[in-house]
Parts: C-alpha cells; sequence; structure tokens
C-alpha cells in the first residue's frame, strides 16, 4: 500500500493523523492502519471488538438489546410521522371549509348532498319533535317540527 507525501509526513512527525482537511480513500485508511489508537479513541465501539477479547453470547445480547431498541425508536418514529400527517390532512380540511363556507352566500343556498356532507356533521331527532343539527364547526342549531 502507497502513502501520500502528505500522510507520511504527518506520520514521521507523530502529528494529528486527523488534520482539519482529513485524508481520504487510501490515505485514511493508511492513517487508521499507523494510528489505530487514536483512530479507536474516536471510535469506542470498534476500539473494544478490536482489542478485547468479547464473549459472543454477551455480545449477541448486547447486539440484541439495541436492535430492539431501535426497531421501537423507529416504529415511535413511524407512528408519530403519521400522526403529524394526521394532523396536517385535518388542519388543510378545516381551512378548505373556512373557506368554502365564506364563499357560500347564505340567501341562495340550494341543498345538494355535498352541501350537507360539507356543513353538517350530525343531526339528533328527539321525542318531543326536535331535529337538532350539529355543524362541522361545532355550533348547533334546533329546530322544533310543527305538528
Amino acid at each position: 500500500m502507497d502513502f501520500s507525501t502528505e500522510t507520511m509526513t504527518i506520520l514521521r512527525r507523530g502529528g494529528d493523523p486527523w488534520p482539519k482537511t482529513a485524508p481520504t480513500g487510501a490515505d485514511a485508511a493508511c492513517v487508521q492502519a499507523r494510528s489505530p489508537t487514536r483512530w479507536a479513541r474516536n471510535s469506542p465501539s470498534i476500539a473494544r471488538n478490536a482489542r478485547i477479547a468479547q464473549d459472543q453470547a454477551e455480545y449477541q445480547s448486547r447486539f440484541d438489546k439495541l436492535t430492539d431498541g431501535h426497531t421501537t425508536l423507529l416504529e415511535e418514529y413511524h407512528r408519530l410521522l403519521d400522526q403529524i400527517s394526521d394532523l396536517d390532512n385535518r388542519q388543510a380540511a378545516y381551512c378548505h371549509y373556512q373557506e368554502e363556507l365564506d364563499k357560500l352566500d347564505i340567501d341562495h343556498i340550494e341543498f345538494t348532498p355535498y352541501l350537507w356532507h360539507t356543513l353538517v356533521d350530525h343531526a339528533e331527532i328527539s321525542v318531543e319533535s326536535t331535529i337538532t343539527f350539529t355543524f362541522r364547526d361545532g355550533r348547533s342549531q334546533a329546530i322544533t317540527l310543527k305538528n
């Protein structure tokens, strides 16, 4: 493996093999090979695995625990993204509803199924001949039926 002149100079002087402009490619591999302790200090788990004989059962247990934790966090992350997306969609629908409601001319409204579903959340009919309409914006209107 050939070293560049710059890498060899850094290593001979005992300088920092990770200067502000770190070597790349083969030079980086050479620096890592020549100064494993400094490289290992920057990566403690690599140092531990490279220098200390590991109990494979303990290592596997630790790995499984980390993998399970990562999976749990990833699921929670996706669940939160779904909630955020749902809230964004609801907010967009509400803004659209408010804009369309502002455009309505109350004096010239014609009944359409679309208008019904856009405005009314639900209607309740009581035994006293009263229908209470609850609109999507939370307001209610009670109408008494004539006999």
